[in-house]
């Protein structure tokens, strides 16, 4: 299975600045939701919260920090799944 991490990044090398950031970049959601579309998408709570609206048609997982990532993705059923952050949640799912 590819793991692949996903993130929309400003303009001047952020990927987020703190965990009340709203999610509104209209371009990088477009491309988020082109790629992640029939997709799981693995984030942290943080990171969930943050989304403003349902992502329709992925399996959406929120890690905790008690979770393993293996644990996690020998349970899915796909050959690829999406991190899309907090730090936290790459840190655990970079070595996939």
């Amino acid at each position: 299975m590819k793991v692949i991490l996903i993130a929309a990044v400003t303009h001047d090398g952020f990927i987020a600045r703190d965990s009340n950031e709203i999610i509104t970049w209209s371009k990088d959601l477009h491309l988020f939701k082109k790629q992640t579309l029939n997709h799981p998408v693995i984030m942290g709570s943080n990171t969930y919260n943050c989304m403003e609206t349902e992502l329709k048609n992925r399996e959406v997982i929120v890690f905790h920090r008690k979770n393993k990532p293996y644990e996690i993705l020998k349970k899915l059923n796909n050959n690829k799944c999406f991190i899309a952050g907090g730090g936290i949640t790459n840190k655990e799912f970079f070595p996939y």
